[in-house]
């Protein structure tokens, strides 16, 4: 059984000699590998082709402990990706950006009704979960306008 293991293991020389492309051959035909799990998720609802490039905007990920962004939070972008985002007007640049929220970040949202609000979202940090993953925690303010 070693045997067996060590004579498929290759060494970095042979593995060299078996990337090379043979001399004066071109590619023959092709051969799909698992076609028909590849054609049940292509043509299932949940499937987005990516038929043009997207210019999107780009998202906030805050890393560290006391990371904020403030702005006019829109309504939730739904979509068939795994995460719902919102979009985010920056106070200060005006730049419109994106951003994840995970089930406590929408819990406090919807409670406070805060769409086309001024809002300050603080990260405070990750709590692990029993499935041994962690969520990110945040902290949300309401912001009333002022005159200058």
């Amino acid at each position: 059984m070693v045997k067996a293991a060590q004579k498929s293991a290759q060494k970095p020389s042979s593995l060299k000699k078996s990337l090379k492309i043979p001399p004066n051959k071109k590619p023959g035909p092709k051969t799909e590998i698992e076609k028909k799990f590849v054609d049940r998720i292509v043509k299932s609802r949940t499937f987005e082709p990516l038929e043009k490039p997207t210019v999107g905007c780009r998202f906030w990920r805050p890393k560290r402990k006391g990371e904020s962004v403030t702005g006019v939070i829109g309504m939730p972008i739904t979509n068939f990706r795994c995460a719902t985002s919102y979009p985010f007007r920056l106070v200060d640049t005006g730049e419109l950006i994106e951003v994840l929220g995970n089930r406590q970040l929408h819990k406090l949202i919807k409670q406070a009704d805060c769409y086309g609000q001024l809002v300050e979202i603080v990260y405070q940090g990750r709590q692990y979960t029993h499935a041994g993953h962690y969520r990110k925690i945040y902290r949300l303010y309401k912001i009333k306008w002022s005159d200058v």
